[in-house]
Parts: C-alpha cells; structure tokens; sequence
C-alpha cells in the first residue's frame, strides 16, 4: 500500500504541472524517511527543478541513507542541482561524512575532490560548533529559545531599577 502511494507521488512529482509536482513532492516529505528512496529515484529525473528539489528534501531530512543519492548528484550536468545537493550533504551533516569520504577516493570524483574537502570542513566545523537547537524539527520554524520566567518578569517589572 505504502510502496504504491509512493509510486503515484514519484510520478505526480514528475507532472508538467506545477502545482500537482509541488502537492506530490511536499507529500513525499511528510513521509519522511520511507520516502528517502524515492528522492532518490527523483534525483535521476529529466527535470532540474525536480532533481534539486529532491536534493534538498534529502538533505532536510537529515537521513544518513539520503547521503549516498546526493553524492552522486554532485556529478549532475546543472549546477543548481550540484549546489543544492552541496547543501543537502551539509544539512545531513556528521552521517554524509563516510560516504563524502569514499567518494573523493573514487576515480569518477577526481575533479569533485576539492569541493568534497570543503564541505568535509565545512560539516566537521558545524558538528564541532554544535549550536543548541533552536528549531522546531517537526516544522522547520525557528524559535528563540526561551528567556527564564525570572528574566522575563524583570523586564516587565514597573520599578525602573528592575528592569535595568
């Protein structure tokens, strides 16, 4: 059941429609990750804005199994689609390290090597920061994080002493 919805989504998303292409490519993410597969599949079709859209839905999902696709979409003929997998790699971030790794190793990515070790250092400086999470996962919204109740009642505070 599950692999024929993601089957009519994989060819909505692939629609000269825009709308009916947007609906099926937003379906596919609220899936999340059983829907990893057919990003990939979606990484290979004819159309650049569906391929970089994949790309980015991959990336979004922070899915080690998404790390694979977009490496090799890192060899794709547009370059918006190699940017946006560039940033689905660094989205996806400590779990795209090995399969970066690998593929700088290979032949095939030879002329990708110094764009595989950029963004190697760009992912190591972002797991090392580790800045605390101020985002909503479930959404994608970002939030500030939450000023203590003493803090906040300062600031509301009617004495001027107080609030300074």
């Amino acid at each position: 059941m599950l692999m024929d919805e993601v089957e009519t989504l994989i060819e909505k998303a692939r629609s000269k429609n825009l709308d009916e292409r947007r609906e099926a490519l937003l379906e596919l993410f609220k899936m999340g990750k059983p829907a990893v597969g057919a990003f990939a599949v979606l990484l290979k079709d004819e159309n650049a804005q569906v391929r970089a859209t994949a790309a980015l839905a991959l990336g979004q999902m922070k899915e080690a199994s998404g790390s694979g696709p977009l490496v090799e979409a890192l060899n794709d003929v547009n370059e918006n689609v190699r940017d946006t997998a560039v940033t689905g790699l660094r989205l996806i971030g400590e779990p795209a390290i090995g399969p970066l790794v690998e593929a700088s190793r290979k032949p095939e990515y030879a002329h990708l090597r110094r764009t595989i070790a950029k963004l190697l250092q760009v992912i190591e400086a972002d797991v090392k920061q580790k800045p605390r999470d101020f985002g909503c996962r479930e959404t994608g919204l970002f939030r500030a994080p939450k000023i203590p109740d003493e803090f906040r009642n300062a600031m509301l505070d009617k004495t001027v002493k107080v609030r300074v």
